[in-house]
Order: C-alpha cells, then sequence, then structure tokens
C-alpha cells in the first residue's frame, strides 16, 4: 500500500511564519497546482481520498477527485498544528513579540505546547490513530493536508529525525509518498539528504 500525502496548493498569505486555523482558499495558481497533482496521481490506483476540514485541503481535494472520482472524507484530524498566540505571525513577528515563548518553542518544538496551542507531540496524539487506521486498510490513498502535519506524520511513521524532516521545503501541492509493506515503511519521495 502505498500513502500519497499532499500538501495543498497555494494560498494568498506569502509570510513565513505561522498559520494554522485561519481559513484561506486557494489562490488560482493554487487550483492549477491541484489539477496536476490529480494527473500526476491519476494512474496510481488511489482508492480513497482524505483531508483536512480546511478550506485550502478541501478545495485541493476536490480537484483530486475531479480527476480521480472518488468520494472525499473530511476529517478534522488532519488540520494544521494550532500555532496558538503565534496565528498570523511572520517568524520575526512571533520572535520579537514573544521572545521567550519563541525561544522555547524553537529549543523543543514537539514537546512544547503553545499557548492557545498545541505542540507537535500533541498534533501527533490528533493525528497518527487516524493515519494508523488507514494503513490498516490496506489501500493506496491520498492524505491532503498541511506542511506541519505532514512532517509529523513523516516523523511517526518513518526512522528519519525531525531535524532532517524540518530542513527539506515541502511546496505547495506537493505530493510525499510513502510505501509501507510488511509493517515497514519507506519513503519514495522526496528524496530527503
Amino acid at each position: 500500500m502505498r500513502l500519497f500525502i499532499v500538501r495543498h496548493g497555494e494560498i494568498s498569505w506569502s509570510k513565513i511564519g505561522f498559520l494554522s486555523y485561519t481559513d484561506l482558499p486557494l489562490t488560482k495558481k493554487g487550483i492549477l497546482q491541484s489539477k496536476r497533482v490529480a494527473l500526476e496521481l491519476k494512474n496510481k490506483n488511489i482508492e480513497e481520498i482524505y483531508t483536512s476540514n480546511l478550506r485550502r485541503c478541501i478545495q485541493t481535494a476536490e480537484e483530486l477527485t475531479k480527476c480521480l472520482n472518488l468520494k472525499i472524507h473530511i476529517v478534522p484530524q488532519l488540520r494544521e498544528v494550532n500555532f496558538g498566540i503565534f496565528e498570523g505571525l511572520t517568524l520575526e513577528e512571533a520572535e520579537e513579540k514573544y521572545p521567550e515563548i519563541f525561544k522555547k518553542r524553537k529549543r523543543n518544538k514537539w514537546n512544547f505546547s503553545m499557548p492557545q496551542g498545541e505542540s507537535y507531540k500533541d498534533a501527533e496524539k490528533r493525528v497518527m490513530p487516524l493515519v494508523k487506521k488507514l494503513i490498516k486498510k490496506n489501500k493506496n490513498i491520498v492524505l491532503v493536508t498541511h506542511v506541519t502535519i505532514i512532517k509529523i506524520i513523516l516523523k511517526s511513521l518513518t526512522v528519519i529525525s525531525l531535524k532532517k524532516i524540518e530542513k527539506y521545503q515541502y511546496m505547495p501541492a506537493e505530493v510525499v509518498v510513502l510505501e509501507i509493506k510488511n509493517n515497514k515503511v519507506e519513503l519514495k519521495k522526496p528524496i530527503l539528504s
């Protein structure tokens, strides 16, 4: 079986920083990117599509289903990590406005729970029961989600370090491919070096 984990297409928010629950639509480019992904996945024997319940992911999944002719399962577990008080801020703004919290989070993203938000570990507890349940189906499945959730899934299912996973820049509408055979998970795409 394969998990095809798709980051949603481009949105109008172009800051490098913290965007989680703010519900933005895809841009025209984001829709075109999603159509390209649909064509890329067309002959991959996809059997099911699951998506975050945020608009940018639903719109991406809708483009996939037009090509793949499958029902979309909308699941809140695939929502982005809740960045709490950092929501909508650039990295620089977050560091300036909340210097101590920014340092604590930077030192330990996995365990540090954001005020009014969650840690990567909190999000893992939300998303991984769903992912493990889907893996048991032994089907080729698409998950349409967000960049931090992709990182958490990779960290949870592979032996790749979070440091290495975070070095890679996951682009809008990028597809991450995991192959699962005999309880072993292999990252097929991208190649993280």
